[in-house]
């Protein structure tokens, strides 16, 4: 995917440049001369023929405050385009910080201590674009997997939904915003994962919290990033993403977003994709437009968590074999690929943690993996304990994740 933007360019501050006698060449043809140069003799250059300073790029002042109010990490006098109560932000920024914090300790950095260690012993390219399919709108757990890429894709089915223009509504209806948001975000902070039927309710359209744009915001503001552009994508017929800068306050996302968003003393740019969509193989069949898009997805570092075992069955055979094809790395746990889908010539494994049978969520008989857990047993893939809680098992501790690195 082409880069939206440039590295920032240092402005030429020097108004004279010494020209050195016997050049020989002329690799400058505004500084072109018929005559050798006296090493002595100073020439002048006029100002306008200097290019002009790039002017530095700044966050994009709507959706940066937006996502640093729901991350609440913005002080309350430094809002100047939205308006909540003081007294109910202060509470908001209070359980957000502490929530956030017990988080970061207990799994966040774990996590990304871990999978850092464990993705540089395997000696894999951590800078790849990353590929989530089944995401949900999970870029919190993604960057702390893969935090060095660049270029995050996400594909899941729930809506993206609206952003109406906040700065015209009041500081209750804020307030509103602030608690559909806190609701939304209760089984990420508890499980790690969105259940499924609380976010289905929680993104209705009476909502603030209308779809998955807010756990995407809330997600950037909170790991300490910035919002620099917001764009509306679709896919042409060829499943190429077409976009279209966002360029009021008020939008209402349909197929597709990308974020572009950074640290804010990073000199790259990084940027988050969401593609609504169904990628069931019924569907892509159909939308040959989404299929063709997922089969040009660059070579990628996948993740999956949390899936629902969706890979598991026959119907999602496809983007089983696109995930195969397009990963170099695949992070995922146990209802992700099965194990026995995974060439192991082609990968090369690495078991964490302790495989056990699904949760009573999921009963059908095909999702247990008895060759899965002999596996567990094989020093050769067996590659010790995990030091966090990631998934269904988030109550029993019988958690697992895999590491699958191309060979």
């Amino acid at each position: 995917m082409k880069t939206l933007y440039n590295h920032l360019i240092a402005g030429l501050t020097f108004g004279l440049l010494i020209i050195a006698a016997g050049c020989g060449s002329n690799d400058s043809e505004s500084l072109e001369t018929s005559t050798p140069v006296d090493s002595s003799v100073t020439q002048a250059v006029d100002s306008s023929q200097l290019a002009p300073p790039v002017p530095k790029i700044l966050p994009n002042p709507y959706f940066n405050e937006l996502a640093q109010l729901i991350a609440g990490t913005v002080p309350f006098d430094s809002l100047n385009l939205l308006n909540v109560d003081s007294a109910y932000y202060a509470m908001y920024q209070q359980r957000m910080g502490k929530n956030f914090q017990q988080i970061t300790a207990d799994r966040l950095k774990p996590m990304e201590d871990f999978f850092g260690e464990e993705l540089k012993r395997e000696g894999v390219d951590e800078t790849l674009p990353v590929f989530y399919p089944f995401a949900g709108g999970d870029f919190l757990h993604v960057h702390q997997v893969y935090p060095q890429s660049r270029d995050y894709h996400l594909f899941a089915l729930e809506p993206i939904g609206q952003i109406p223009d906040y700065s015209s509504v009041s500081a209750t209806e804020m307030d509103s915003l602030l608690h559909d948001t806190e609701t939304m975000l209760r089984d990420i902070f508890k499980r790690s994962y969105f259940i499924t039927k609380n976010m289905t309710s929680d993104i209705q359209s009476e909502n603030r919290t209308s779809g998955l744009i807010y756990t995407m915001l809330w997600a950037i503001g909170i790991t300490g990033h910035e919002v620099y552009h917001v764009e509306q994508l679709h896919l042409d017929s060829v499943g190429v993403a077409q976009a279209d800068t966002v360029k009021g306050r008020e939008v209402t996302f349909e197929q597709g977003i990308r974020i572009s968003f950074k640290e804010k003393a990073a000199t790259e740019m990084r940027y988050l994709t969401y593609l609504d969509c169904d990628i069931s193989n019924r569907k892509l069949k159909r939308d040959t437009a989404m299929l063709t898009h997922l089969k040009a997805l660059p070579r990628s570092n996948t993740f999956m968590k949390a899936a629902s075992y969706l890979p598991h069955y026959y119907f999602f055979s496809t983007i089983r074999e696109i995930i195969l094809d397009r990963s170099e790395t695949i992070i995922q746990d146990d209802t992700g690929i099965p194990w026995r889908h995974v060439n192991k010539k082609e990968f090369k494994p690495r078991l964490f943690g302790v495989y056990a049978p699904p949760v009573s969520d999921f009963t059908a008989d095909t999702l247990y993996q008895p060759d899965l857990e002999r596996a567990y047993l094989d020093s050769n893939y067996f590659g010790g304990k995990m030091p966090f809680s990631l998934g269904y098992h988030w109550n029993s501790k019988l958690q697992n994740q895999m590491m699958f690195v191309r060979q």
